[in-house]
């Protein structure tokens, strides 16, 4: 992943991938991958969606299809181990063949289940009759394995002098004829060890000619997890099949953030959905304390990052360029933990990234940066970076409350806000219920960001927020004057 797992963690990426849920040691393997798809993997990505798609569809038209599906995932365990083991010349035990055995039953069944979703996708998985019906000699059909006595008619032999032998013993009276009978028993069963032991080395050369069939069955089998988590993972949260360019910027209708939905779903709250177009160079963002301008970078940042993972955006459409690198600045840094100040550290991570952008593509997402200094210099640092964004083809959005950072060139989106709200009525209904008084507010604001001109002020609702949270009316008063 381009950006730390704790930053992935903060815009919602984590809380994504727990909810995709792979049911194949195989599946969650190519999950952990987290391979993000670049501008000259463009024809790749474009086969993971258009798979997703297909599945997707299934999904909608022929649910339980997929149920079927997802059943057999679950019976299948991780045996790469044992196959890679046995490529390399080692002997499986019982238990290994077994594993084998119910892995091979699972591919039979997933092969003859698959065409009942009449997916636009072909089936990648590869029959293994030969070690299948090799580990079933007998034709019984079970899901069990031991080294039956069809095997070798040698071990039918041992197996059946050792049963006669044991029936003698437990009649015979005599100790001394019985300890033969023992000594005999026991030649025997090292005899039947080592026709078992042949027995495992055939039936281990023979899996190792097919171990590369088996390998990639075990690939094709997690690609077909993964993906069939991701399509009912975009049915869930309502996400589109995007539009993918290798330039241009980022468009999103109706996005939403499935991290922040469900923690505002457990408020009761709703979350207001993102529709913007950000093009290449420089955007700023300006508004409301409170007003969710980190909350629309953090969607607009997933959402073009999940696309580049092969899934779906969280949104009713989505049109997104690959870009070579993702960077995002937030609110906590975990340099300060190695002794750096929170504006050392913003300068560094900074700096980086300006180096990196000098030889790769990127989109740059910066969270109110360079607040913990005096807003004369952060604002004139801030100024210099951005200018250099301006008409480039990186994707550059920056949030920000410094006053006059928008030149010709850049893009100025706001977000909404507290402008058609009736601050009377709401102050009313504060009064009458204090204690909800910042749910009030949140669900009075306007989260809709919308691009107005150049040399619009930053909005100044600190003071109004201030003064519906109870702040003191006289003190209010003198700060007015000071505005």
């Amino acid at each position: 992943m381009d950006i730390s797992q704790k930053e992935w963690r903060d815009i919602g990426g984590e809380f994504v991938f727990e909810q995709l849920n792979t049911m194949t040691p195989y599946g969650t393997q190519r999950k952990q991958q987290r391979k993000l798809y670049r501008p000259n993997q463009k024809e790749e990505l474009m086969e993971e969606l258009q798979a997703v798609e297909a599945y997707y569809q299934a999904l909608t038209e022929r649910p339980s299809a997929i149920h079927y599906l997802q059943y057999e995932f679950c019976r299948v365990k991780d045996i790469r181990r044992s196959i890679e083991r046995v490529k390399k010349g080692g002997i499986l035990d019982d238990l290994e063949f077994f594993e084998l055995k119910i892995f091979l039953d699972a591919i039979d069944q997933v092969i003859a289940k698959y065409p009942l979703m009449q997916a636009s996708r072909e089936n990648e998985l590869v029959p293994l009759d030969a070690i299948r019906n090799r580990l079933d000699p007998e034709a019984t059909g079970r899901m069990t394995f031991y080294i039956y006595d069809a095997y070798s008619k040698r071990l039918t032999l041992l197996r059946k002098h050792q049963r006669d032998l044991e029936a003698k013993i437990s009649r015979e009276e005599d100790e001394t004829k019985k300890e033969e009978l023992l000594r005999e028993r026991a030649s025997l069963l090292i005899a039947q060890e080592k026709e078992e032991r042949e027995i495992r080395i055939e039936l281990s050369s023979m899996v190792q000619k097919h171990a590369d069939t088996i390998l990639e069955n075990m690939d094709a089998l997690g690609r077909l997890d993964h993906r069939i988590a991701k399509a009912v993972l975009a049915k869930e949260y309502g996400g589109c099949m995007p539009q993918i360019t290798e330039a241009g910027g980022v468009k999103l209708v109706e996005a939403i953030n499935p991290l922040l939905s469900d923690i505002l779903s457990k408020k009761g709250e709703d979350f207001q959905r993102l529709s913007i177009s950000v093009s290449t160079g420089t955007s700023i963002v300006t508004g409301a304390n409170m007003g969710g301008k980190s909350v629309s970078l953090k969607t607009i940042l997933l959402n073009a990052m999940v696309a580049h993972l092969g899934m779906f955006p969280f949104a009713k459409e989505a049109h997104i360029s690959l870009f070579d690198f993702f960077f995002y600045l937030g609110d906590d840094f975990e340099d300060i933990s190695a002794g750096l100040s929170s504006f050392g550290a913003e300068i560094i991570k900074l700096s980086d990234v300006f180096q990196k952008s000098q030889r790769q593509r990127g989109m740059i997402l910066l969270d109110e940066p360079l607040r913990g200094t005096n807003p004369r210099e952060g604002r004139a640092i801030l100024l210099g970076l951005v200018r250099r964004f301006v008409e480039t083809d990186h994707l550059l959005i920056v949030s920000t409350h410094f006053e006059s950072l928008v030149e010709e060139g850049m893009t100025h989106y706001q977000v909404r806000g507290l402008k058609d709200v009736d601050f009377e009525e709401l102050a009313s209904a504060i009064e009458v219920d204090r204690e909800a008084s910042l749910s009030r507010i949140r669900k009075s604001m306007n989260f809709r960001l919308e691009e107005v001109e150049a040399g619009e002020d930053v909005p100044r609702d600190a003071l109004r927020i201030s003064e519906l949270l109870g702040l003191d009316a006289t003190l209010v008063e003198e700060i007015k004057e000071l505005l």
